[in-house]
């Protein structure tokens, strides 16, 4: 799998990857792996944790920058979403990466590195 993730097919054809595993297993190593190698191969790329990313979103929509934090976002050819699912989101940050989500979808790829609840073994 890594091998084909290499190839950077996955982002010349706008697909997203999601990581997922517990705490500690390499989620956010992977992740930024990808991206800095989609980097090499002359791809833009962007690494936001998610509790950053929704203060960003927070202050941009009250500063008023909302919209073009937005086109950023959606214009970055890799955004990186780390750590999603460690803490309970409100509804304002689950629309807010609804709309990036949406705005990205084939057009763009994400990697949404995912923390799943199980302890590692």
């Amino acid at each position: 799998m890594v091998r084909q993730l290499a190839t950077c097919r996955w982002v010349l054809e706008h697909q997203s990857i999601t990581v997922t595993g517990p705490t500690g297993v390499g989620k956010t190593y992977v992740a930024c792996a990808l991206a800095q190698h989609a980097c090499r191969r002359g791809f833009s790329a962007m690494y936001r944790r998610v509790c950053r990313l929704f203060d960003e979103l927070t202050l941009a929509r009250a500063d008023g920058s909302y919209a073009r934090l937005l086109g950023k976002l959606a214009r970055t050819d890799v955004l990186v979403i780390d750590d999603w699912g460690l803490t309970a989101s409100r509804e304002a940050e689950r629309q807010d990466l609804l709309e990036i989500l949406e705005d990205r979808y084939g057009s763009r790829s994400t990697i949404m590195s995912v923390a799943s609840l199980l302890s590692a073994q």
